[in-house]
């Protein structure tokens, strides 16, 4: 359970950093 908690905590990080790039990409285009 620790290990998928873990990999969940990764995947929202990622997730966020993406997100976060294509929303500036968007504002600055």
């Amino acid at each position: 359970v620790k290990t998928w908690f873990q990999n969940q905590r990764m995947k929202s990080k990622r997730w966020q950093k993406n997100n976060w790039r294509k929303n500036s990409n968007g504002v600055t285009q």
